[in-house]
């Protein structure tokens, strides 16, 4: 009996030991520290938990002077937020970039650090339930004494002049430094310096965590960075420099308003979204220039939008880790008062067009674990003249795609995952046919020639009507392969689905 009882007490610890740390979102610190695999893996991310959790027990966070809710316990036992951290596992936590200030009428820059430890990071390990810091003696360090000065901050670096889109840009990394030799990347940008744009950006979408995402506290201004020479980015973003652009390009104000007024003007579109990232921290990274294009703002808060709602839902329902590429193509044209088709740019400096409006925006979804992708390709022009829309490619060089549909569980499953209710997939607006061809002025209208439509049949994306509105912008969806012929900068992925 007493051989009993000792083993019983021995698994009993063993259990209780195996559990790990368990740091509640609720008891977090203001600007709290990312929490980083020390492998340079990625971040921990907080998860949703669905059980209760014990009073009083000893937990990695359990702070009986801040009376918090967290240490009363979950006596509803409603769904909270936590972070887990395996036993034995090692972890950094760092407080990124530099903390910011406004002092005596200027702007001050230091290092962010831990608050508590004068230090930019902690080396930690999770035992017995508790972190422990590997620097002092296995002193231990309770999740509320983890809060960094400022909100971490991130980096946008330069990766040695490695190309990418078809040798048409280089690749810079958005990402934390979390020392000398650690960098964590978040999203990579193929950026085409002759123009100062951005071709593409890459991000992934972890479906498992997205719903124990930060509460965004306001959104930051967006940072300029180094990869631009044009002095003020915002300042172009900006109505009033709108307002004296489009008569230089297009002519009369009657004439412009065809296309622009102070309703219908040239957004900063994101392309990796903020939503798309689970920690504040992560979300703010998201707002630099170049990871920002202009984009018409009915399209960026219609159709693009939907997309981007679409993919996160997909993750969701999924619980996966998706892989997210969203990018440009083209420059838009309009026509003058003359009726000539003219480029429209943003920044027009010393003879140098700079900074395109985009002609075409699109997205990939893709499941790696699948090894399938969906591309959807928006036209980036919201105005209602005639003769803008799409012209096409010889038929004879696009694949059939009439069972694609069935044969595509990525397509079927995005299909399904917006109904979950993030948006309706009536409210997609969709031309009946979206054939393409690029020609020197642009893309018009002159065919009728169905493209990668077949993706459609046999989904419920959209009803059979046509939703060509203009007001949301036009979209079609399509296979990798096919989308590789309209736009050459797409990646290459290993995609068994086309």
């Amino acid at each position: 009996m007493e051989l009993y009882l000792y083993c019983f007490i021995l698994l009993k610890l063993y259990i209780i030991s195996a559990q790990g740390c368990r740091l509640y979102m609720c008891d977090a610190p203001d600007n709290h520290a990312l929490l980083i695999y020390t492998n340079g893996t990625g971040i921990f991310y907080p998860d949703i938990v669905k059980e209760p959790w014990p009073i009083g027990s000893n937990i990695a966070n359990t702070d009986s002077s801040g009376g918090s809710v967290c240490s009363l316990g979950n006596q509803k036992n409603a769904p909270f937020e936590a972070i887990d951290i395996p036993e034995g596992e090692p972890l950094i936590a760092a407080c990124t970039g530099l903390k910011v200030r406004y002092n005596d009428g200027e702007f001050e820059e230091s290092k962010n650090k831990l608050k508590n430890f004068e230090k930019t990071s902690l080396t930690l390990t999770c035992r017995n339930d508790q972190l422990m810091n590997n620097d002092r003696d296995n002193e231990i360090i309770l999740w509320s004494e983890l809060g960094c000065l400022g909100r971490p901050r991130s980096d946008l670096k330069g990766n040695s002049g490695e190309s990418c889109g078809n040798q048409q840009g280089n690749l810079h990394t958005i990402g934390w430094q979390i020392d000398n030799k650690l960098f964590i990347p978040q999203i990579d940008i193929c950026f085409n310096k002759d123009l100062e744009t951005t071709l593409y950006t890459h991000h992934f979408i972890h479906g498992r965590y997205i719903d124990a995402q930060g509460n965004e506290k306001g959104r930051p201004s967006f940072k300029q960075g180094t990869l631009f020479s044009l002095n003020d980015v915002d300042d172009l973003y900006k109505k009033r420099s709108q307002e004296k652009l489009f008569p230089q390009l297009l002519g009369a104000p009657d004439h412009v308003a065809k296309f622009w007024n102070k309703k219908s003007s040239l957004a900063r579109g994101h392309l990796s979204p903020d939503a798309d990232f689970v920690t504040e921290a992560e979300q703010d990274a998201t707002y630099y220039f170049a990871n920002a294009v202009p984009q018409w703002n009915g399209f960026n808060g219609g159709n693009w939008l939907i997309v981007e709602n679409a993919a996160r839902a997909l993750a969701i329902s999924r619980e996966q880790t998706l892989s997210i590429w969203s990018g440009t193509h083209g420059v838009l044209h309009l026509p003058d008062e003359l009726g000539n088709n003219v480029p429209i740019y943003l920044g027009l400096v010393e003879n140098k067009k700079l900074l395109p409006v985009p002609e075409l925006m699109w997205k990939i979804i893709y499941d790696p674990s699948e090894k399938q992708s969906v591309v959807l390709i928006g036209l980036n022009d919201i105005s209602d003249y005639d003769d803008k829309i799409f012209n096409s490619t010889d038929s004879n060089e696009l694949d059939d795609h009439s069972d694609s549909s069935d044969n595509n569980n990525l397509w079927n499953s995005l299909s399904s995952a917006w109904e979950l209710g993030m948006n309706t997939l009536t409210d997609l607006v969709v031309l009946d046919s979206f054939p393409l061809w690029i020609g020197e002025n642009g893309i018009t209208k002159s065919s009728s020639l169905n493209m990668c439509q077949e993706l459609f049949s046999g989904t419920n994306w959209v009803e059979e009507k046509n939703y060509n509105t203009d007001t949301k912008g036009n979209m079609m969806c399509c296979s990798l392969k096919d989308a590789k012929k309209i736009i050459p900068t797409l990646p290459d992925l290993d995609d068994t689905s086309s």
